[in-house]
C-alpha cells in the first residue's frame, strides 16, 4: 500500500494544510523499489512546462486512446502530435506526458495516491515499452527512427539557434553494412575497432552495482525536498520541524528513508539542488 495511504484520511488533510502541499507529493514511503524507473518517469512528467497546456489537450476521448495503445507505438512517428492533433514542437513536448497517461490513465494524480494495482500496472507497461525501458545507448536505427530525431534536432535549432546540431559530431556514427560482401571476420573486426572512435574527452560512465544501485531510489527523497522548499515554499528548520512531526503522527514501515529529514542545512540545500536537476534534466 502506499505509504500515507494507509493513515487517517482527515489526519492527512489536516497536515496537508499545515504544510500547504499533499503528502501525496512528498512522503514516498511504501513504494516498490522495482517500480522506480516507471515511477521517476511519470513523477517528472507531473513537473513538465507543457503540462498545463497539455491537460487542456487530454481529452477523455484521447486519454481512452493512449491508454489503449500498444507498446510498440510509441516507435512511431510525432506520436503526441498524432493524438492531440497538434505540431511537431508539441511532439516534442508532450512525448514523456503521452508517455505517462499511457503508463496510467488517472495521470496526473500523484503516484502516491495510485492504488496498488496502478502501480504494477504502469511498472508491466513501462518494462514491456523498449521506447522507455530500453538501453538505448547502443541501438540500430531505421530510417524513420533517424528521420525523427533528425526532426527533433532541426526544431530544437530553430527556437535556439545557438544549439544547433552539428552534423560532423564525432559523437555519432552511421555505419552501413553491405551483407552480401561482408564476412563475419571482417564484422567481427568492424565491431572491435569501434572502441577506437571513441571521441576524444568522452569517457564512459561507471555503472553503479549493488549497494549503489540500491541508492538510486533516494532520489526519490531529493524530489521530495525539491517540493517542500519549492512548492510548500519551506526552509531547512520548516521542513525539518514539519518532517519530523509528519513521521510521528504517521509512522510507516518501510525498508527506505524516503522522508526528506535530513539533518543539517547543507545536506537539505544539497538535496533541494538535486530535486531540481532531476526535474529539470528531464
Amino acid at each position: 500500500m502506499a505509504g500515507v495511504s494507509v493513515t487517517n484520511a482527515s489526519l492527512i488533510k489536516q497536515q496537508a494544510s499545515t504544510t500547504n502541499l499533499d503528502p501525496h507529493e512528498w512522503d514516498f514511503r511504501g513504494v516498490n523499489p522495482d517500480h522506480l524507473d516507471s515511477i521517476l518517469l511519470y513523477e517528472q512528467s507531473r513537473e513538465s512546462v507543457a503540462l498545463a497546456r497539455a491537460k487542456q489537450l487530454l481529452t477523455s476521448k484521447n486519454r481512452r486512446r493512449i491508454f489503449g495503445m500498444k507498446a510498440n507505438e510509441f516507435g512511431e512517428r510525432h506520436l503526441a502530435s498524432k493524438i492531440v492533433g497538434t505540431n511537431l514542437a508539441d511532439d516534442f513536448q508532450f512525448f514523456h506526458i503521452v508517455a505517462a497517461c499511457w503508463l496510467c490513465n488517472e495521470f496526473p494524480k500523484p503516484w502516491m495516491a495510485l492504488s496498488g494495482k496502478n502501480w504494477d500496472e504502469a511498472a508491466r507497461r513501462y518494462t514491456a515499452n523498449k521506447w522507455l525501458s530500453e538501453n538505448m545507448n547502443f541501438r540500430v536505427l531505421s530510417r524513420a527512427e533517424l528521420a525523427k530525431m533528425e526532426d527533433t534536432e532541426e526544431w530544437l535549432w530553430r527556437i535556439s539557434p545557438d544549439k544547433k546540431p552539428n552534423p560532423n559530431s564525432p559523437t555519432r556514427l552511421i555505419i552501413q553494412i553491405d551483407w552480401a560482401k561482408v564476412d563475419d571476420r571482417e564484422l567481427k573486426t568492424l565491431l572491435l575497432n569501434l572502441l577506437k572512435l571513441r571521441p576524444d574527452g568522452v569517457q564512459p560512465r561507471k555503472i553503479s552495482t549493488g549497494k549503489r544501485a540500491a541508492a538510486q531510489i533516494h532520489k526519490l527523497k531529493q524530489l521530495a525536498a525539491w517540493r517542500l522548499s519549492s512548492k510548500a515554499k519551506l526552509n531547512f528548520q520548516q521542513a525539518h520541524k514539519k518532517v519530523a512531526a509528519y513521521q510521528k503522527a504517521f509512522p510507516v514501515k518501510c525498508d527506505f528513508d524516503l522522508l526528506p529529514n535530513y539533518a543539517s542545512a547543507g545536506a537539505w540545500s544539497d538535496a533541494v539542488m538535486a530535486g531540481k536537476k532531476l526535474i529539470r534534466g528531464f
